[in-house]
């Protein structure tokens, strides 16, 4: 078996982690350090058009006025993740058919995105600054709730 710290990101670990062999915990406990999903098995990936609201409106392709959701859970690339995905195409098929994979989406092969599209960076002002915004955050919180 595999033995991998998730040092490397942008790896992808299609067909390179095998969970033949491996019961639930052990499964999970080598996932612990995982990038994507802490251990969990799920990674949590967003809609194109998400904006921070758990529901997407959007029209489909029929030109109809449809909701979707903004974000869900994917099976992840580590170990526990492939777990679950081999674990639900034989035991859950229904969830098995409606959750998307990461390995997928890491290879740009699926409509969901892996990063929040929400996100910006800081700018080197906004960096600069943020120990002072932090400071009075946190002195406006305590004149709040004393």
């Amino acid at each position: 078996m595999i033995e991998d710290d998730f040092d490397d990101d942008e790896r992808d670990y299609r067909g390179s982690v095998d969970p033949t062999g491996y019961d639930r915990q052990s499964a999970e406990f080598k996932s612990h350090r995982c990038l994507h999903c802490r251990g969990a098995g799920f990674a949590t990936v967003f809609d194109f058009d998400y904006a921070g609201s758990a529901v997407v409106e959007g029209i489909d392709d029929r030109g109809n006025r449809r909701k979707r959701v903004g974000r869900t859970c994917a099976y992840c690339v580590c170990l526990f993740g492939r777990w679950l995905l081999e674990n639900h195409k034989k035991t859950a098929k229904d969830v098995y058919g409606r959750m998307p994979d990461f390995a997928d989406i890491k290879g740009q092969s699926s409509f969901w995105l892996e990063n929040d599209p929400t996100y910006r960076e800081l700018t080197d002002a906004e960096f600069t600054l943020l120990p002072e915004l932090m400071r009075s955050r946190l002195a406006r919180q305590m004149r709040v709730n004393p």
